[in-house]
């Protein structure tokens, strides 16, 4: 791959647009209470990607060729994408340490300080910790800035594929950036609930793994050995504290490893925090008489969102519809429905473009909402 200057790309940016008030859903304005609906869509990224919008992480990869090739060099050596599949699951492999560790562990080995030497300094154990501080630091935020640019410029897709939604006493909990809903159905933008940000808002948009600080950083350590079979429990104690000691790292490679973690904190959705922060949101949905699940994916790192909706559903008397694109797909959405014990009256699997065979809108229609 060549290497070409970095450059970006700077969206223009787009005028609001004024939407009428919905008479029955609204949560977007500061103070407004959420009224009621009975219907709830649940919208990923398969949603957009069958509106032909190129959404995927690997269209992100493409897009930082040729925007920004320093920081996907960057992104290919310290993380080692190398593997066919890393950027399809982009997110989740942010959260696994593997490479972090190694990569820590080699700055730590670089730049270990010589305590023989004359002019030996204290600041010289932090050499490798400021080291990964700059490098990988500045690695999370370009990559952080690069998608929001990246999705704040997503079209909103292809009018010829829409498929047939419930418009009316209907809310939208939608894990996309994309305006899809509010452009190409004519949904009113306080029905749609864009629960990472969208594209009239960059810094809006939230994106990385679900992982917390304490239990990335535990797994920037050496897993100890297997001990003995034979060991009595005092034994046991002691051979474990002996293992401990013999692995634990040195001071500079401990400090570079606490500052890769601080790092890979700052590439976090901290899902936990945005589910509080839209607890009025979630309380609204206790009406809900039929749930759609369209072009989710059931990632782990989302699953918390559907945990807290079905808190505040009634499942036992809500329909859902789930759409799915692959037989893997499907199986992954009943698993989850299995795990969570959620027993709606009735549940119906279909893919998206079966949906549309079902509508009679044209795009024309649509706009004219």
């Amino acid at each position: 791959m060549a290497h070409h200057k970095k450059t970006r790309i700077h969206g223009r940016s787009v005028k609001r647009k004024r939407h009428r008030k919905s008479k029955r859903v609204s949560f977007v304005g500061r103070g407004l209470r959420p009224q009621k609906a009975k219907y709830l869509y649940i919208i990923g990224n398969g949603f957009d990607l069958h509106h032909n919008i190129p959404s995927s992480y690997n269209d992100f990869k493409e897009w930082l060729e040729d925007n920004d090739i320093d920081t996907l060099y960057k992104v290919e050596n310290i993380l080692e994408t190398d593997e066919p599949k890393w950027w399809n699951e982009f997110e989740a492999n942010l959260g696994k340490p593997f490479a972090v560790k190694l990569y820590a562990e080699s700055v730590a080995f670089e730049n270990q300080p010589d305590y023989a030497r004359d002019d030996y300094r204290d600041r010289d154990l932090h050499v490798a910790e400021y080291e990964v501080e700059r490098e990988l630091g500045s690695l999370i935020n370009d990559l952080k800035s690069d998608f929001q640019e990246w999705a704040s410029q997503l079209s909103a897709g292809d009018g010829g594929l829409a498929v047939k939604l419930e418009t009316k006493d209907s809310v939208f909990l939608t894990f996309n950036y994309s305006l899809t809903l509010e452009r190409l159905y004519g949904i009113p933008a306080d029905r749609v609930k864009h629960i990472h940000g969208n594209a009239l808002d960059k810094e809006s948009i939230v994106v990385g793994h679900g992982r917390d600080y304490g239990s990335y950083r535990k797994d920037l350590e050496d897993d100890l050995p297997e001990p003995p079979s034979d060991l009595l429990t005092e034994e046991y104690e002691r051979w474990l504290e002996d293992a401990a000691n013999r692995n634990s790292d040195d001071y500079p490679t401990s400090q570079a490893k606490d500052a890769a973690a601080s790092a890979m904190k700052d590439i976090q959705k901290n899902v936990p925090c945005i589910i509080e922060k839209n607890r009025e949101f979630f309380r609204s949905l206790n009406d809900i008489e039929k749930m759609y699940i369209y072009g989710f994916s059931f990632a782990e790192v989302d699953l918390p969102y559907l945990i807290e909706v079905a808190k505040n559903v009634n499942m036992k008397n809500v329909d859902m519809e789930i759409s799915y694109y692959s037989d893997n797909d499907k199986k992954k959405a009943e698993t989850f429905c299995e795990l969570m014990n959620l027993t709606p009256k009735k549940v119906t699997f279909i893919k998206l473009e079966n949906i549309k065979k079902y509508k009679q809108l044209s795009l024309f229609k649509l706009s004219a909402k």
